[in-house]
């Protein structure tokens, strides 16, 4: 690393004592931070990059008519998640003890799931490469499948009505007998996601359509990438818990999943001034999944621990603070000038940048 200029680039020249004779092959990797997804592109299809990360659908076909653009896809371990914050949202208490007015009862999570439209979000919004999964973690030697998740408005609607969330004179619910919320509140939250990926933005917007169909009421927020993934020094709101939900990719790492899935769900993991760096979001607190993720942890025989995890994610499904929208595929678009690349589901793009070498297409 010889240069790095914070929000603009970073630069890495080659190590001339590399352990393998003569490589890497490229004097410098320049890592160029460009916000807008449309200029991103429009470098490739110039010429002027040779890889864009994570390409989003929107200029798919623009990149397989080019003849100097590639797209390489394996199956990949990130998940477009939506996450519910089970917990009482601006009430200066970030544990999971005061429950969320409208998600805090499991029968209005269920409702969300039934009322989102995935498949339309892949097939019909992205018209992408993504695959519908309602699993946390879909590939590896730990992953479980789960039937599909159904969609159903309107037993969605139902399912609120029996929650005790009664349609306004507006069309959007107000609370009348439900469990966490008093009468007359409305069926209102928050939905937060990060800018400069379109994807993102265009998922938001159908979520906020489904969910608007069912009666409620929807109020997305595109916010900087900073914010939805700062610190709790910065008071970040998944931090603090002071969000309702959220829709943003992430994943449970690669061939070793453990820290990440203890961090994710295991209720000592709940952010808090004594642990900031905790990563349960969704305030999950249930102490059979915290039992199978600490047995997961304290054994190397990898048929226990699938089954540990296994295990977990049943209960997770049950409890459900997570809506799991895709998979991603993992890849990114290639210029025809760039070879000896190799893309991989378990590791980042420059896994193998020692082998690169460009020559004309």
């Amino acid at each position: 690393l010889t240069e790095w200029e914070a929000g603009d680039h970073v630069i890495c020249e080659r190590y001339d004592d590399y352990h393998e004779s003569g490589k890497p092959y490229l004097d410098q990797l320049h890592f160029l931070v460009v916000p807008s997804e449309e200029t991103r592109a429009q470098m490739m299809l110039r010429g002027d990059a040779e890889i864009m990360l994570w390409p989003g659908s929107t200029f798919e076909q623009e990149f397989e008519d080019s003849p100097d653009v590639r797209m390489e896809l394996v199956p990949g371990v990130w998940n477009c998640r939506f996450f519910m914050n089970m917990s009482e949202p601006f009430n200066d208490d970030p544990g999971p003890d005061s429950p969320h007015p409208l998600l805090g009862d499991q029968d209005v999570r269920y409702a969300f799931t039934m009322a989102i439209d995935r498949h339309r979000i892949v097939n019909d919004i992205l018209e992408s490469d993504p695959l519908v999964t309602s699993s946390p973690w879909p590939v590896g030697w730990y992953a479980v499948d789960f039937d599909d998740y159904e969609f159903d408005q309107d037993e969605a609607r139902q399912m609120l009505e029996d929650a005790g969330w009664v349609e306004g004179d507006d069309g959007v619910r107000v609370a009348d007998g439900a469990a966490h919320a008093e009468d007359g509140h409305r069926a209102e939250i928050g939905l937060s996601t990060y800018s400069g990926f379109l994807d993102m933005e265009l998922i938001s917007l159908a979520i906020q359509e489904d969910l608007g169909d069912v009666g409620v009421d929807v109020n997305v927020s595109i916010e900087d990438f900073a914010v939805i993934f700062g610190s709790w020094g910065d008071n970040a709101p998944r931090k603090t818990g002071d969000f309702d939900t959220m829709m943003y990719d992430t994943s449970v790492g690669g061939v070793e999943p453990h820290a990440t899935i203890r961090n994710t769900w295991h209720s000592s993991s709940i952010p808090s001034a004594d642990n900031p760096g905790g990563d349960n979001y969704t305030r999950f607190n249930e102490a059979e999944a915290d039992e199978h993720i600490e047995a997961a942890g304290a054994t190397l025989d990898l048929d226990v621990r699938s089954d540990h995890y296994r295990q977990m994610a049943e209960i997770e499904r049950e409890v459900r603070p997570i809506v799991y929208i895709f998979q991603y595929s993992e890849g990114n678009a290639y210029s025809n000038r760039l070879h000896g690349f190799v893309v991989s589901t378990w590791e980042w793009s420059t896994w193998d940048a020692k082998d690169w070498y460009l020559e004309d297409a």
